[in-house]
């Protein structure tokens, strides 16, 4: 059964979608619910998720205004608190990247600076 993803929660709840679920594909087991898509938002805000592959994982990017580094750092680190993992997650010394404390499985984030945006780059797995 597919629930809703906290990140895709965070910006229905609080950014006016500007597009229905686009570029969509559904898991052609099961219930054939969908595995895949995008979405955008007001403020050029940019959401997708890929969760097709059996045992893959969950892909997502998030492209997001430019703001503070500092203030998308802790954007990440309170959406990763919502996720209720066990899993304890650091930033990595010179690196955009905030992911589990063993480099093991989990969810790791990298921030991939544009020209007038940051693009979230999503994995969790094992």
């Amino acid at each position: 059964k597919h629930t809703e993803e906290v990140i895709h929660l965070y910006l229905i709840n609080n950014y006016k979608p500007t597009s229905a679920k686009t570029k969509v594909k559904k898991f052609d087991f099961e219930d054939y619910s969908i595995c895949s898509y995008e979405q955008t938002f007001e403020n050029q805000i940019k959401y997708y998720i890929n969760e097709c592959e059996e045992g893959g994982g969950i892909s997502m990017r998030v492209t997001l205004p430019k703001i503070e580094t500092k203030k998308l750092k802790n954007w990440i680190e309170e959406i990763y608190k919502a996720e209720s993992s066990d899993i304890k997650n650091k930033w990595y010394v010179g690196k955009n990247t905030y992911g589990p404390i063993d480099e093991e499985a989990g969810c790791y984030y990298e921030i991939k600076p544009e020209k007038d945006s940051w693009v979230i780059d999503i994995y969790c797995g094992c």
